[in-house]
């Protein structure tokens, strides 16, 4: 028995040991290396390698990175996984031929954890790359906002400003006094603004706040209490509109005089975070040129009422643009209704001066002939510019071709358009003239194969249809504008029976 006891400690201790040398052999360099906002970081992946970067990120989080290319043999892929290891998004190519570089702008951070970033070289290719993360939107307009160069002055008279080693101090008193400062920055209609509220105080509370889009008196602005409350409103010849009056949410932590304040601003919507996270959003269509981003501090009631705030860490990002064009993104992430919706429009996809206009919870089409049978959805009510989406389940015949897809701009029997996807991995979009289908988009992908559970979103913007499948696109078809009803459908390509069952259809529409 001593003789095994003393067997089984040898193995024990070997184990330890085996354990021991293989944590010495992980590279440290390789366990240290996190990313942080704004820093350009460099590295190297050889063949069939990848090279990992971690990062924390609030719920709710807007990011972008790319990743270019500083070697001419690297055709670099940027893969986003969670702490779980789960894929939650990647990028190959953002706008092939023009460049080989990864992009993923606007990405919302799903939860509060740490995430890892993976770069790779795509079908083998090997070298050199740099990697950014920024928050907001991928091109920085200012890192520096209120660094040396930059002349912050106040528009109103009441309001005390003082730049000093890249802190901007503001202080006003007064019963409901407020005091605006800009610095002579860029003129940005569609930005990403992010700065450091270092510290706040006031007599009989605070107010502090960050203006975007300002000309002349003119601009709007996001205002944080300090009982943890926001506001939004459009100040027009000193005069300010309440958008969104005093509301709280959970990220704000009341009495907190250190944070973050951010707006991200696109078209007709804007958005808000603290701390980095995500607090609500506002769409408006009162100011829409560019405009400068500026820095505010308003006293609340009483005569003896003051405010005073100290800022740091300003800093612009505006949308990533290929010959003057928006990026279309080769993956979207796929959620149910709202949360898509708004997904989308962080990323330029549908626009947000929109509303939800059509949720369908469950419907059900089956065919046993060859052609297109349509369930049309929402009551007769026709649409021109809107993103359909949601999860279809392709229940084929045992032999035959049928599929599922979706039918938009539906005018009459014999006019409308049509996106699908069948069980073989085919897919399409291609609109009915008469008895015949115009040529169109038509691919094929073994990744889609097989039936099951699908998510398919068609974004129909004036003249042209972009069709995802499983949140990967698959392109772009010129298909004129035209107002008509949608619906689901099933898709024979001969005489079978295809049964397809939609859930969680949603409609997001604009004007």
């Amino acid at each position: 028995m001593n003789e095994q006891m003393r067997s089984m400690n040898r193995v024990l201790i070997l184990m330890v040991a085996l354990v021991i040398g293989a944590l010495r052999l992980v590279p440290p360099a390789q366990a240290q290396q996190q990313l942080t906002l704004y820093s350009q970081v460099n590295g190297s992946v050889d063949a069939g390698s990848t090279h990992s970067w971690t990062f924390s990120a609030h719920s709710g989080e807007v990011l972008s990175f790319q990743v270019e290319a500083a070697s001419a043999s690297l055709d670099p892929r940027l893969t986003i996984i969670d702490r779980a290891g789960n894929r939650l998004i990647d990028n190959d190519d953002y706008a092939y031929p023009e460049t080989r570089d990864s992009l993923l702008e606007a990405i919302t951070m799903p939860r509060t954890e740490t995430y890892t970033a993976i770069v790779s070289g795509f079908n083998g290719s090997a070298g050199e790359y740099t990697l950014t993360m920024l928050p907001g939107f991928a091109r920085l307009a200012a890192r520096d906002g209120l660094g040396e160069g930059t002349d912050w002055t106040p528009i109103d008279d009441e309001l005390d400003a003082s730049l000093t080693e890249g802190q901007l101090s503001l202080s006003i008193a007064g019963n409901s006094q407020r005091g605006a400062a800009f610095g002579g920055l860029e003129p940005l209609a569609d930005v990403g603004a992010r700065v450091l509220v270092r510290d706040v105080s006031g007599v009989n509370g605070w107010i502090v706040g960050l203006a975007t889009r300002r000309n002349g008196d003119d601009y709007y602005l996001l205002e944080i209490s300090d009982d943890g409350l926001w506001r939004f409103s459009v100040v027009q010849d000193g005069e300010a509109t309440t958008l969104r009056d005093w509301i709280n949410h959970p990220n704000i932590v009341p009495g907190k005089t250190a944070f973050s304040l951010s707006v991200i601003a696109r078209d007709t919507g804007f958005e808000f975070l603290y701390d980095d996270g995500y607090i609500g959003m506002v769409s408006d269509a009162t100011l829409t040129e560019a405009g400068e981003v500026g820095l505010t501090v308003a006293a609340v009631s009483g005569d003896s009422s003051q405010t005073a705030a100290v800022f740091s860490d300003l800093a612009l990002t505006t949308p990533l643009r290929v010959d003057g064009e928006r990026i279309i993104p080769q993956e979207v992430s796929i959620a149910v209704g709202q949360a898509m919706a708004l997904a989308l429009q962080r990323r330029h996809v549908v626009s947000p001066s929109g509303a939800m206009s059509l949720t369908v919870p469950e419907a059900t089409v089956e065919y046993a002939r060859p052609g297109v049978q349509r369930l049309m959805l929402g009551g007769g009510i026709a649409y021109t510019n809107f993103a359909l989406g949601g999860t279809v389940d392709i229940v084929p015949a045992i032999r035959g071709q049928g599929g599922c897809g979706l039918v938009f701009r539906f005018a009459s029997e014999t006019d409308y358009t049509l996106a699908f996807l069948d069980a073989t991995g085919g897919y399409g979009v291609s609109q009915r003239q008469g008895e015949n289908f115009l040529p169109g988009l038509f691919g094929e992908s073994s990744a889609f194969a097989g039936g099951g559970s699908r998510h398919l979103l068609v974004i129909s913007d004036e003249n042209t249809v972009y069709f995802y499948v499983d949140g990967s696109y698959v392109g772009t078809l010129e298909n004129p504008a035209q107002e008509g009803q949608v619906g689901a459908a099933v898709v024979n390509f001969e005489g079978i029976t295809t049964t397809c069952r939609y859930s969680n259809l949603w409609l997001w529409e604009w004007d």
